[in-house]
């Protein structure tokens, strides 16, 4: 199930706004990419961290997911 709220521009167009999870990095622990929902099959992504600059493998599960404090 998607959080999601609509949206009225200044325009009145509407629009979806679906709330983004944050992924962390395996190796540094900070933000790696967002993901609109997490995949109810066992996925890996592997990319080069914008923050570290490793290559690493992330799992896209609840642990990998930053919180709000």
């Amino acid at each position: 199930m998607r959080q999601a709220s609509i949206v009225t521009d200044s325009r009145n167009y509407r629009k979806e706004v679906v709330s983004m999870k944050k992924m962390k990095c395996s190796n540094c622990g900070r933000r790696a990419f967002d993901i609109s929902k997490l995949p109810t099959e066992k996925l890996e992504v592997k990319l080069k961290c914008p923050q570290c600059g490793k290559f690493v493998l992330v799992p896209c599960t609840s642990e990998s997911e930053i919180r709000a404090p």
